[in-house]
């Protein structure tokens, strides 16, 4: 077994990475939805906002290593929201906003480590739920999702007019 590592991000070290996977993570998406723009034009703008909420919502980004070379990341942060129709406590939880693993390391659990280091950060912040979005056609991802204990509460359609 690979010797994976879990750290916290740090810009100097892995902002490139994040870039990188951003895009990727886009590309992938974009082969699955015609909603997505390429990744190249919009990973840096993307990238600003997610590390505007990390920031402003006690969040948390963490970054899967192996021989000290970034190989995957999370990003975290809590949601405050006010819709009506939910409980206070629904609209209070834990957010994943981005989860990426290289290709080459897919398959290895490495989503499983990161998910449970996001997963632990929003608990100790009182969490109660944490929510994450995926692709309707992003199978792979989706599958990591249930196995690590999500369950769909709401699917949003949409038809192209």
């Amino acid at each position: 077994m690979k010797e994976i590592s879990i750290v916290s991000y740090s810009k100097p070290v892995h902002y490139q990475f994040l870039i990188d996977s951003t895009i990727d993570l886009q590309e992938i998406e974009r082969s699955l939805s015609s909603t997505r723009r390429p990744g190249i034009d919009m990973a840096k703008d993307y990238l600003g906002e997610v590390l505007d909420n990390v920031e402003k919502n006690q969040g948390a980004i963490f970054v899967a290593e192996y021989q000290n070379k970034p190989i995957g990341f999370i990003a975290c942060f809590i949601v405050q929201d006010d819709d009506v129709i939910m409980t206070k406590e629904a609209n209070l939880y834990g957010y994943i906003s981005d989860a990426y693993v290289s290709k080459e390391f897919r398959g290895e659990g490495i989503f499983a480590r990161l998910e449970e280091k996001a997963s632990v950060h929003l608990k100790n912040l009182g969490m109660k739920s944490v929510c994450i979005n995926v692709v309707a056609a992003n199978e792979r991802a989706y599958k990591a999702y249930l196995k690590a204990g999500y369950k769909p509460e709401e699917i949003k359609l949409r038809k192209t007019l």
